[in-house]
């Protein structure tokens, strides 16, 4: 089981690193807002038309970078992402600030909500120079 300190690191995040892998075989992160964690299941909000989508779509693997830039410390979780068409679930994650990117709000046709959900885990503390990979619970 991950520290208390792995999820912290997850949760305060400024912004998490998605990475995907390319259609030409290389990842490719990119800077994500983190809108809702449910134990080992992220959820962030995209464009349907995002080229993370379309990479999503190929292959779902990814990985999930949090950085600690105060303590040089760092959680990554790796599992399958997939593109989530919840009613629901869109208007209940849905913020206000994203009108600008999507007008019609948490029904705009491009508002789409990408689920991650992580089965293993792996951090590495530089101020206790501790590092673990270990599997998450599902």
């Amino acid at each position: 089981m991950p520290p208390e300190r792995f999820w912290a690191m997850v949760d305060r995040a400024e912004a998490l690193l998605l990475v995907t892998l390319a259609p030409e075989g290389f990842p490719r992160a990119r800077p994500m807002i983190l809108v809702e964690r449910d134990g080992s299941t992220l959820w962030f909000a995209t464009s349907a038309a995002s080229r993370k989508a379309g990479e999503i779509r190929q292959n779902p693997l990814v990985t999930v970078l949090a950085l600690d830039r105060a303590g040089f410390g760092q959680a990554s979780l790796s599992g399958r992402a997939e593109a989530v068409d919840d009613p629901e679930r869109r208007n209940r994650l849905w913020r206000e600030v994203w009108r600008e990117e999507w007008p019609a709000g948490p029904s705009d046709p491009d508002y789409l909500l990408l689920r991650v959900v992580a089965d293993r885990g792996a951090y590495y503390f530089v101020d206790t120079n501790k590092a673990a990979d270990f599997p998450l619970p599902s």
